[in-house]
This record gives C-alpha cells, structure tokens and sequence, in this order.
C-alpha cells in the first residue's frame, strides 16, 4: 500500500472523529439548552412578576403570563371592547327611577 494511501486514510478517520466528536458536543449542548429554557420558563410562570422578550429591533416577542404576544393583545383588545359595549349599553337602558 503506497505511504500517500495509508496517510489519506488515516487522514479520513481523524476528520470522521473529529466530526463525530463535534456534532455530539452540539447535540449536547442543544439539550442543554432546550432543559435551560425550560426551566426559565417554568420559573417565569411561578413568579408574581411578569419578564418579557425582546427581539433585535426592542419589540415585544413573549410574555411571561403565557402564550404569544398576538394572541394576548387580541384577548386584551377583546374584552376591552366587550366591557365598553357593555357599558354603554347599561349606561343607555332606562333605570327604574327613570321609567316610574
């Protein structure tokens, strides 16, 4: 076997380790970080405070009260607006002073 095969080869499986070796530290470390997260957001949701994200351009993004920031701010508008409907439609129907 010629000394350039035998070097190719042996270069071959360094490079394969080396790889191997990497990817299973990413893999890890991915792990990591997903149990992380989760255990941030399990605290978040304990606390009586509320903790929020931002992305790169400072908007809002989540919420520690849970669920997406889009489908809060449709609840919050929602019953903002049913509690205003509401008022002004007891605020218009006649009181019993009113109708005696």
């Amino acid at each position: 076997m010629p000394d350039w095969l035998l070097l190719a080869a042996i270069s071959g499986g360094v490079v394969y380790l080396l790889m191997h070796r990497g990817l299973r530290r990413a893999s890890r470390q991915l792990t990591e970080l997903a149990a992380s997260e989760g255990r941030f957001r399990d605290l978040t949701e304990l606390s009586a405070d509320w903790f929020w994200e931002t992305d790169a351009e400072h908007r809002i993004t989540w919420i520690s009260a849970g669920g997406s920031v889009a489908n809060r701010s449709k609840r919050i508008w929602s019953a903002w607006a049913s509690s205003c409907r509401s008022s002004t439609s007891r605020s218009s129907a006649p009181t019993s002073a009113a109708r005696a």
